[in-house]
């Protein structure tokens, strides 16, 4: 299926197309980054996941959803290739627990040059905010947020994020991530009771200073140092997915899985 680029540029508020270069990149991260939701209510829905590209395109541009990890960054890749960047997918594990997962988060690496840049809008909305450098000690900060890329054993490489002090995001290596790689994974992370999205519902959007996110019925809005914290009503659901985060389903509440908290 030919990428509808017009469509997409449309969807994620770009009204020209983005170079294939450094700034195009950094462009069309932030324009995806900031349009499409990170969520996994499919999954919440009894849902299958689909990764081929008319279903990605048709779910995230055309019925104006958002995804996980393995959706948006697979419409990011599509993108990307459409844009005639260099790129390809890498599988990494997730560290925010101890010890980390299987290789179940997918990113994106953009050869420029001689530099190779990881590009992920897949995250969620704590998930990097600019593309970064594959480079040992790489780091940047902008509006208080941070990441930076190490060389570290027996991981390869891994992306720390800033919260008062570096965290182990994810972790990956660069070897060769083949389509049935990801399918696995996603089949796993979809699927598995063992699985963060199989267990609650999760949304979250990055704002400019912060991120707005609803974990099964909890509300949280981050405004800089403010963090505003609520229970969201079932009765209110739909309307607070919507209104906070653009998505409209043609669902009940009832639709969803039970889900714990």
């Amino acid at each position: 299926m030919e990428f509808p680029l017009a469509d997409y540029l449309q969807r994620i508020g770009l009204d020209s197309v983005p170079a294939a270069d450094r700034q195009g990149l950094s462009q069309l991260h932030h324009a995806q980054f900031f349009s499409i939701p990170f969520e996994n209510l499919d999954i919440q829905l009894g849902r299958l996941i689909k990764l081929d590209s008319r279903s990605l395109i048709d779910k995230l541009i055309y019925k104006k959803r958002g995804g996980y990890c393995f959706e948006l960054n697979g419409l990011l890749l599509m993108a990307l290739e459409t844009l005639g960047f260099s790129a390809r997918p890498l599988l990494a594990r997730v560290h925010l627990e101890d010890p980390p997962s299987g290789r179940t988060h997918q990113v994106n690496a953009v050869q420029l040059g001689s530099e190779t840049w990881l590009i992920d809008a897949g995250f969620g909305a704590g998930g990097p905010r600019f593309p970064m450098l594959m480079k040992d000690g790489w780091s940047h900060m902008q509006g208080g947020f941070g990441f930076r890329v190490l060389r570290k054993e027996p991981y390869g490489w891994i992306v720390q994020s800033w919260e008062s002090s570096w965290k182990d995001s994810y972790s990956f290596e660069e070897g060769w991530v083949s389509g049935p790689d990801i399918e696995v994974a996603n089949f796993y992370t979809s699927h598995s009771p063992q699985s963060h999205f199989t267990t609650m519902r999760t949304v979250s959007k990055p704002t400019d200073n912060g991120r707005t996110s609803l974990q099964n019925q909890v509300l949280t809005i981050l405004h800089g140092d403010s963090e505003q914290v609520r229970e969201v009503e079932e009765s209110e659901t739909l309307d607070v997915l919507a209104r906070e985060f653009g998505l409209n389903l043609t669902v009940n509440f009832s639709d969803f899985r039970p889900v714990k908290g």
